[in-house]
């Protein structure tokens, strides 16, 4: 489960999306500013996503912590394994981070639940 440091609705998205392009050096959804361009997902990502051997989902902060309440690390990557839920990248992690090394460190950590 991906989760961005964003919120869901039209003016949050509105307002994120105009944020990406004046201010891009702060703003705060480094996972969106790593996997989007300005208008869409970036292509290389989708399919890294669409090649994972697990089902991938992706939320909002706000619903998210509808769920899980005592989690306010963000944006972050998760992994669902029975009941629990595990952090697999956290969002000091991803600061400053490319998409490929982001793809790097996924398929470095899935292999980890594997092992």
């Amino acid at each position: 489960m991906f989760v961005y440091n964003a919120e869901n609705g039209l003016a949050h998205k509105a307002f994120d999306f105009l944020h990406k392009i004046v201010s891009p050096a702060t703003y705060r959804c480094s996972l969106c500013a790593i996997t989007y361009g300005n208008f869409r997902m970036k292509k290389d990502w989708r399919q890294f996503v669409e090649e994972l051997p697990y089902q991938v989902v992706f939320r909002y902060k706000n619903d998210f912590m509808k769920e899980y309440p005592r989690q306010k690390d963000f944006p972050s990557v998760y992994f669902f394994t029975g009941n629990s839920l595990r952090q697999l990248i956290s969002a000091g992690e991803m600061e400053g981070i490319e998409l490929e090394e982001l793809k790097g460190l996924i398929q470095k950590r899935l292999q980890e639940i594997k092992a």
